[in-house]
């Protein structure tokens, strides 16, 4: 699908502004100025752009970056945010988890850390979406944990599945998520 400008979203003043801000942002080939971009940006094709731009800076790591950017509070940094961690393949585990991991941390914040690792795709990923539904005490953050378990999961996964929706048997939709998740693992 070819990238357009939604010329509903943002006026051609913007766009004209986003791209000389882009061109300038890569010239500099920093993760701060692409980041700085990002904020605020009106227009989608800039804005995909710059994200396509992270995900490809040549020695450098947007991980800490896109972490801040997704906990954002606009929801399409937030999304590609997400989805550009999700292209970052097994870098972006080690990124992810820290956040993933902090019972501490914004429960919404750990759900879309979640969101991004089912998009890598790896048995890293699956290992610790398991590790975390068997053992966090937030039901949302587990049933997260579960549909990553279900996008990249293998079968000698599916059993443990059963211990997840029995620690929360008062929460049904779990043990749907779970019961799903180990048709999908075979």
């Amino acid at each position: 699908m070819p990238l357009s400008r939604d010329s509903s979203r943002s006026s051609p003043g913007d766009y004209a502004s986003g791209i000389a801000a882009l061109r300038a942002a890569l010239d500099a080939r920093s993760i701060d100025a692409l980041v700085a971009l990002l904020v605020g940006q009106t227009d989608p094709l800039v804005s995909e752009t710059a994200f396509t731009h992270l995900a490809r800076l040549d020695g450098a790591f947007p991980g800490e970056a896109l972490i801040r950017l997704m906990r954002e509070g606009d929801t399409a940094l937030r999304n590609g945010a997400i989805e550009t961690l999700g292209s970052l393949g097994e870098r972006a585990v080690d990124a992810l988890a820290p956040l993933i991991l902090d019972a501490g941390a914004d429960a919404d914040a750990r759900i879309y850390a979640l969101t991004a690792l089912a998009l890598v795709a790896s048995s890293r990923a699956a290992k610790l979406a398991l590790d975390v539904a068997l053992t966090d005490a937030d039901v949302n953050i587990c049933a997260a944990a579960v549909d990553v378990v279900a996008q990249s999961g293998v079968r000698a996964m599916a059993a443990a599945l059963d211990r997840v929706a029995a620690r929360f048997p008062e929460r049904p939709f779990l043990a749907f998520a779970a019961g799903a998740a180990q048709h999908r693992l075979g």
